[in-house]
């Protein structure tokens, strides 16, 4: 990593990775979530996104191992905006 890095990163042993998506330009987005990946899908405010409600718990954003798949290779599909 080099000293001049404009990102913020916590580890500089970790792989972060960055996307931006115009979910209103191109309609859903279905991701491939490997197995034991550790993610979050926020908005454009970092907000996390409302994810399922499954057996009581709400996931907000959860992917990979926090997420509903529990660190199994899923795949999400991300709605765009309504309307």
């Amino acid at each position: 990593m080099k000293p001049n890095t404009l990102i913020t990163t916590p580890n500089s042993d970790v792989i972060y990775g960055l996307a931006f998506a115009d979910l209103g330009r191109t309609g859903p987005l279905v991701i491939e979530v490997p197995p034991r990946l550790q993610a979050l899908l926020d908005d454009f405010w970092h907000r996390p996104l409302t994810g399922p409600d499954i057996d009581g718990v709400r996931y907000l954003g959860d992917v990979g191992i926090p997420g509903p798949g529990r660190g199994r290779p899923v795949s999400h599909r991300v709605p765009g905006p309504p309307g």
